[in-house]
């Protein structure tokens, strides 16, 4: 099966956040990102749901591309390029992330809140 095939299958979601189905939760994740013609690369999850990913890579992406993404502790997981933007891009899965393996990559690697900041007023 070729990358165009693959994504025949699957057909991108709509554009824009405000079309989002599944909240981002914001993590950091080591990953592995491959293509049917067996180009691999390291890369890192920023933003994780059930139904794809954003991916920061040193190689930018294609839009349309088919890509597998393995996560730790999970099976390499067929997605395609949605967009790229230097080197984020983001992904979206042919089949959704099951609930409690995004559970559990959430407890393991999210990204922590960033301190409050309180601001004093001294007269």
């Amino acid at each position: 099966m070729t990358d165009r095939d693959s994504l025949a299958m699957h057909p991108a979601p709509s554009d824009g956040a405000e079309h989002r189905r599944a909240p981002r939760l914001a993590v950091r994740i080591p990953a592995r990102m491959t293509t049917s013609a067996a180009w691999a690369a390291v890369c890192r999850v920023a933003d994780l749901s059930a139904l794809g990913v954003r991916i920061e890579t040193t190689t930018p992406l294609t839009p349309g591309r088919a890509v597998f993404i393995t996560l730790p502790g999970e099976p390499p997981r067929e997605a395609a390029v949605a967009w790229s933007d230097g080197n984020q891009s983001g992904c979206y899965f042919a089949e959704p992330l099951a609930a409690d393996s995004l559970a559990s990559l959430v407890a393991r690697f999210a990204e922590p809140e960033p301190p409050s900041v309180h601001l004093v007023v001294l007269d």
